[in-house]
């Protein structure tokens, strides 16, 4: 299976796991990261994004890839809100400028 079947299929299985969250995974051939376009979820502040997150930020690290997004704030949260909610997940400012997305997070771990 392809990376990019493999996070699709992610996506989908987090979906079904986690009712009322919509996800927007993708590996991108092109930059070689996870890109996170987007997650929402529809009851905030129960731990809920947090888990997707770092199941997510899990099977990155097992595969050692990089996860990249931008923090959106669409769905009712605050930049710096969301900055720091990333930031506890390991994600840092993007430096790479081979890569759009504003946060990056480097794979932990053996990988």
């Amino acid at each position: 299976m392809s990376d990019d079947e493999f996070y699709a299929n992610l996506s989908d299985a987090l979906e079904r796991e986690f009712p009322g969250v919509r996800l927007h995974i993708y590996w991108s051939e092109i930059t070689h990261v996870v890109k996170v376009m987007s997650i929402q979820v529809e009851n905030k502040r129960q731990g809920t994004g947090t888990e997707v997150m770092r199941r997510i930020c899990a099977v990155a690290d097992e595969k050692g890839h990089r996860i990249a997004l931008t923090p959106d704030t669409s769905w009712g949260s605050s930049k710096a809100g969301l900055v720091r909610f990333y930031g506890r997940l390991g994600f840092i400012r993007n430096r790479d400028t081979s890569i759009s997305n504003t946060l990056i997070r480097n794979p932990k771990g053996n990988a």
